[in-house]
C-alpha cells in the first residue's frame, strides 16, 4: 500500500506543472489561477492538511479546469480521509484521462480492494455490463462515425461494380455487406443517441443506503447499497412507474422527486433517496 502512494504521489507532482495546459496569456492578480491553486493544494497534501487540501481541488473542480490529475489527487486526499467510496469515483474519473489512466486504474483496484473488505460484493449480470458498455463507455458518437465510413465505402464499392467491374460479383456482394453492416451502425447510433437522457450512471458514495419497491421510505427495503456500488438510472421509467402507483391503494406518494428508479449490477431494480450518490460523467478526454 506504501509502494502504491509514493508512486501515485510521485506520477502527480511531476505531472502537476502540466496538468493545466492553458493558452498563455496575463493573469491579473484576482482572477483564479488553477495551476497555482493546484500546487497550493499539492503542498498542503505533502503537509497532510487533507480538508485543506481538498476544499482548493474542488475550488478547481468547479471552475472547470479539471484534468487526470486534479481527479487523481482528490482520489488519494478522500482514501486519506478514509472516504472510500468518494476516492473510488474520483479515480473513475481520472481514468477517463489518457495522461491519468494507467495510476487510476491501480488505484480503482486498490480501492475496490478495501471496499470489499467492508461490504459485500455484489454480482455484475453479463447482460448490464454489456448495456453499460453501449451507453456509458461508447455512446452513439463511435457508431455514428463507422456507419458514415461503412455507408460511403460500400457505396464507392457499388458504384464501380455498376460503372467498370460489373463481372466481379465478389465486388457486389462485398459492397452490399458492407452498407448493410454501416446501416446496422447507423441505427444502433441513432438509438443510443435518442436514449442519452434517459440513464445516468451513478455510484453511491455513503457508507450506505437502500433500495425499495416502492418510493416511500417507511416501506421494507429490499435490497441495501453500500460505497462504491454502481448503478443506472432510468429518467423514463421513473415516470412510468410513478404513474402506475399513483391511485393504488396503500401506496402513498408523498414526496416522488425525492426519489431515483435505479437498476443494480446484479438486476435488481427499485428506488432510492436522490441522495448519497454521484453521477459518473463522461469529460470525453
Amino acid at each position: 500500500m506504501i509502494r502504491f502512494y509514493r508512486f501515485s504521489i510521485l506520477m502527480l507532482f511531476i505531472t502537476a506543472f502540466s496538468a493545466f495546459s492553458l493558452p498563455a496569456f496575463a493573469m491579473d492578480d484576482e482572477e483564479f489561477n488553477p495551476q497555482t491553486a493546484f500546487n497550493r493544494g499539492n503542498f498542503l497534501f505533502e503537509q497532510q492538511q487533507f480538508e485543506a487540501a481538498l476544499d482548493i481541488y474542488r475550488e478547481i473542480e468547479e471552475s472547470g479546469h479539471v484534468s487526470g490529475a486534479l481527479f487523481l489527487n482528490m482520489g488519494l486526499t478522500y482514501s486519506r480521509l478514509e472516504l472510500y467510496g468518494n476516492a473510488l469515483y474520483y479515480f473513475t474519473l481520472a481514468e477517463q484521462f489518457s495522461q491519468s489512466r494507467s495510476t487510476a486504474r491501480q488505484a480503482i483496484r486498490h480501492m475496490s480492494d478495501l471496499l470489499d473488505q467492508r461490504r459485500t460484493p455484489i454480482a455484475v449480470l453479463s447482460t448490464i455490463s454489456i448495456f453499460k458498455w453501449f451507453h456509458f463507455e461508447k455512446g452513439s458518437r463511435p457508431f455514428l462515425i463507422l456507419a458514415l465510413v461503412l455507408l460511403n465505402l460500400g457505396a464507392i464499392l457499388l458504384g464501380f461494380w455498376l460503372i467498370y467491374l460489373k463481372k466481379h460479383k465478389i465486388l457486389k456482394y462485398a459492397g452490399f455487406t458492407i452498407l448493410l453492416i454501416g446501416v446496422l451502425s447507423l441505427i444502433v447510433g441513432m438509438f443510443l443517441n435518442s436514449q442519452s437522457d434517459r440513464y445516468q450512471l451513478g455510484m453511491f458514495v455513503d457508507i450506505s443506503g437502500t433500495i425499495h419497491e416502492i418510493p416511500d421510505a417507511a416501506s421494507e427495503p429490499v435490497f441495501m447499497v453500500y460505497e462504491g456500488y454502481t448503478f443506472v438510472i432510468d429518467v423514463v421509467e421513473k415516470e412510468r412507474r410513478i404513474e402506475a402507483l399513483v391511485g393504488r391503494d396503500n401506496v402513498s406518494l408523498v414526496a416522488p422527486d425525492d426519489w431515483i428508479y435505479v437498476q443494480m449490477s446484479n438486476g435488481i431494480e427499485g428506488w432510492m433517496l436522490d441522495e448519497g450518490y454521484r453521477e459518473v460523467l463522461r469529460v470525453n478526454f
